[in-house]
């Protein structure tokens, strides 16, 4: 099973803490990526977000974690763990639309379209996304949270 990532799930790897999302949960999707149970999926272009972020919340404690952010990056880009693609010009197509339609968070569209298009599923926690999607008649079933995709697993 292939599944693209949010970037919340990608924040834990830089030591941010994400609420609903537990160190069991981590160990978890790894566990299951390393069986061959499912491929994690990433593009690069939530690294925007996720730097923004581990910037403000290192800084809010008074610390410096550009230590932290590289032994991170390395983490991503030279493990097994992870795999790193581009979304296809259909995808920023899609993201547009869901623009128009008034979603402004566009790295949350990219993400979403790259897994419809490259037919992934979503992992995100974002019910106010799902919710958009809901209201404009897109797409749903490959949007899921953790605890869905382990339960989807469980079934199989």
């Amino acid at each position: 099973m292939r599944v693209l990532l949010d970037s919340t799930y990608i924040l834990p790897v830089f030591g941010i803490a994400v609420e609903g999302l537990s160190d069991d949960d981590i160990m978890r999707l790894r566990r299951l990526t390393m069986e061959g149970t499912i491929e994690l999926f990433c593009v690069d272009v939530c690294l925007v977000e996720i730097l923004g972020k581990v910037y403000k919340e290192y800084a809010k404690r008074g610390l410096d974690a550009s230590n932290i952010v590289s032994v991170a990056l390395r983490a991503l880009f030279e493990s097994d763990v992870f795999t790193w693609i581009i979304p296809p010009r259909e995808a920023f197509e899609l993201a547009f639309e869901m623009r128009k339609l008034g979603h402004t968070d566009m790295i949350d569209n990219i993400l979403y379209a790259t897994a419809c298009i490259e037919n992934m599923i979503f992992l995100s926690m974002d019910s106010s996304l799902v919710e958009f999607l809901r209201r404009n008649r897109l797409r749903t079933d490959n949007v899921v949270d953790h605890g869905k995709l382990f339960t989807m697993l469980a079934r199989k």
